[in-house]
């Protein structure tokens, strides 16, 4: 069976407190934001994902996901800083066949260190020719901040700390590339494509709002579609 989706969860390491507010750094609205997955053309799995701004000094961003391919179902939460989208929180909850896994991240410097109940504890560095260190659990959640933090950073490598495995590897922005639009994508969407561990994955993004719209990875035929945004109490279909 070929897995569902190497979907990337992203942590952004802490590069200290600021002595004075900085301005918020451009990233998906406030809102409830609704994605199917696609296996080989078949729906497979849901994930809602709420961003929440409204809290001084966070971008709180909440998932819950449920899937057939495999069996679960996951709660996570993230919590961003609004002038930079470093995250300095993470925690999520798996529900599978053998039971629940609770797992929280922290940040040290150059490294990502997990607890995961049951488990253990793991510090994953960062590579040193990618020193941006994301976090990649398999969900979409942060995936979907993905656009807006490069953005933020103006990054074009990073090390994706996975934490299926506890491996660190090395994704890098893709230039000069021309995917093919699939249908249900706007036609003011720009695409961003990145590769890491030989795979190609593929964002399609509103870039006035960093809104990402489809995430496709070809090699796995795997795809989550933005499929209603609910914002403000009005559900709208993009």
């Amino acid at each position: 069976m070929k897995r569902a989706l190497s979907a990337f969860v992203f942590l952004l390491l802490a590069t200290g407190r600021q002595a004075f507010a900085d301005p918020a750094a451009p990233r998906p609205p406030d809102a409830t934001y609704s994605y199917v997955l696609t296996y080989d053309g078949t729906a497979i799995g849901t994930s809602t994902i709420a961003i929440d701004g409204t809290k001084p000094g966070a971008v709180i961003v909440k998932e819950s996901a449920n899937f057939s391919m495999p069996t679960l179902t996951a709660t996570a939460t993230m919590r961003y800083n609004p002038a930079t989208l470093h995250e300095t929180q993470y925690s999520a909850d798996l529900t599978l066949p053998s039971g629940v896994q609770h797992t929280d991240v922290t940040v040290k410097t150059g490294t990502v260190s997990v607890v995961a109940v049951p488990g253990g504890n793991s510090d994953i560095p960062a590579d040193p020719s990618a020193p941006l260190e994301l976090i990649g659990d398999n969900l979409a959640g942060t995936a979907m901040l993905l656009p807006a933090i490069l953005h933020a950073t103006g990054a074009q490598t990073f090390t994706v700390a996975m934490l299926d495995g506890g491996q660190a590897l090395v994704a890098k922005v893709l230039a000069d590339m021309s995917p093919t639009r699939p249908s249900s994508v706007p036609a003011t969407d720009v695409s961003l494509s990145l590769q890491c561990a030989g795979m190609n994955e593929i964002f399609w993004y509103d870039p006035s709002t960093y809104v990402v719209h489809d995430v496709a990875i070809p090699a796995q035929e795997a795809e989550f579609r933005l499929t209603s945004t609910t914002a403000l109490g009005v559900a709208s279909r993009n």
